[in-house]
């Protein structure tokens, strides 16, 4: 494992469990303070925020709180370590605790770490973070994708560019960002 702590370890298939899927939920800095240190509320925060938004009308891109990356998490970490981005947002962030449900920690980035990758997104595109990339390259071996595959590559795009809006969101915002594992 990693020297420090963090979620799923990259190439790391499977961890005991059936799948890893990568979440994030926008989450202003007065729900930070009140929710640190206590697991259970933090879950508790988590579960209602995603449900209302599942189960309720369909919300805007730009208005959802929270977003899902799917199994992509290892691939988009993978591609943003290429090329140096200044914040791991797969494994950097505050430790909020972890549960006994099936899930992994969940960490916290900083108003100031969101604000740092939103800025980054806007001058690196997803062309910039694949260019060059030869997928023989042992170190991408990562979780779920197939990068021989034109349909992964384009899932993997796809989720790079809502993470880019997501981000922009939550920095204009001037939110942190939970990061968690399903």
């Amino acid at each position: 494992m990693q020297s420090r702590p963090c979620g799923p370890r990259r190439g790391t298939a499977i961890l005991g469990v059936v799948s890893i899927i990568g979440n994030f939920v926008r989450i202003s800095p007065a729900e930070l303070a009140h929710l640190r240190d206590d697991p259970m509320r933090v879950h508790s925060f988590v579960h209602g925020l995603v449900k209302a938004e599942l189960t309720g009308p369909p919300v805007a891109p730009e208005h959802a709180r929270s977003l899902c990356v799917d199994k992509c998490w290892d691939a988009l970490g993978f591609l943003l370590d290429r090329v140096d981005f200044p914040v791991d947002l797969f494994r950097d962030g505050t430790d909020l605790g972890e549960l006994d449900d099936g899930g992994t920690e969940r960490r916290c980035l900083s108003v100031e770490q969101v604000r740092l990758a939103a800025e980054w997104f806007t001058v690196v595109e997803f062309e910039d973070v694949i260019a060059d990339f030869d997928p023989a390259d042992p170190e991408a071996a990562v979780y779920w994708v197939r990068w021989d595959e034109p349909a992964f590559v384009e899932i993997v795009r796809e989720h790079f560019q809502a993470l880019t809006r997501f981000f922009a969101v939550a920095a204009a915002s001037g939110e942190a960002v939970l990061r968690y594992y399903t």
